[in-house]
C-alpha cells in the first residue's frame, strides 16, 4: 500500500481492509495408475507411462484455503510446472475428485483444462471454489489427468499450485 495514499485517508476511511490473494501447494498427493498401483506422495503424475502397454496415470492434489472463510472469491487459477517426463507442454485436466482412487479423481466434476507448464483457469473452478468457501469448506482435493492417448509415451510429473485472488465481503 502506497503510504502517502494511506495517510491521506479520513479518520473515518478506517479500518482499512486489503483483499488479499492466496497461494497454495498441494498439502498432498495420491496418485493411481490405470493398472491398480497407487501410492501417496509420490509426486504428481499425470499421462500414458507405456510401462507394458497403455498405462495412464490420474492424480489428487489437496489444497488449502482455510484463511478465506466468508470471502468472495474473484478468480481462480492453477499453475503447473513440470518436473520430469516428457519435455513441453501436454494436455492437462483439473477436476474436483471425489474419493481416492483412479476413477474418483474425475469423479466429481470437470473443473478447467489447459496445457502443463502453464495456468488453468475457468469460470468453472472460480465458482466451483466460491461454492467449497460459502458452504465452509477450508480444503479440498483436485484431480488432475494428462493426455491419455493410446500407444504414445506422455507421461509427465507436475507440481500444480492454486492461485486465488478474493475480496472480503462487506460487514
Amino acid at each position: 500500500v502506497d503510504p502517502g495514499w494511506l495517510a491521506a485517508q479520513p479518520v473515518s476511511a478506517f479500518p482499512i481492509r486489503l483483499d488479499p490473494s492466496l497461494s497454495s501447494g498441494s498439502n498432498g498427493t495420491a496418485d493411481y495408475k490405470s493398472d491398480g498401483y497407487s501410492c501417496s506422495n509420490c509426486g504428481l503424475r499425470i499421462g500414458n507411462s507405456r510401462d507394458g502397454g497403455d498405462r495412464y496415470w490420474r492424480s489428487m492434489s489437496g489444497y488449502d484455503w482455510s484463511g478465506m472463510a466468508g470471502t468472495q472469491v474473484l478468480g481462480a487459477s492453477i499453475a503447473d510446472s513440470v518436473t520430469s517426463g516428457v519435455a513441453g507442454s501436454q494436455p492437462v485436466q483439473a477436476y474436483w475428485a471425489g474419493a481416492f482412487s483412479y476413477a474418483g479423481t474425475q469423479s466429481n466434476g470437470f473443473l478447467a483444462s489447459g496445457s502443463t507448464n502453464s495456468s488453468i483457469s475457468n469460470a468453472a473452478l472460480t465458482s466451483r471454489l466460491q461454492w467449497f468457501v460459502d458452504g465452509g469448506a477450508t480444503a479440498a482435493w483436485f484431480g488432475f489427468a494428462g493426455a491419455e492417448t493410446p500407444g504414445a509415451y506422455t507421461y509427465q510429473m507436475i507440481t500444480p499450485t492454486l492461485y486465488v485472488t478474493y475480496n472480503h465481503k462487506p460487514s
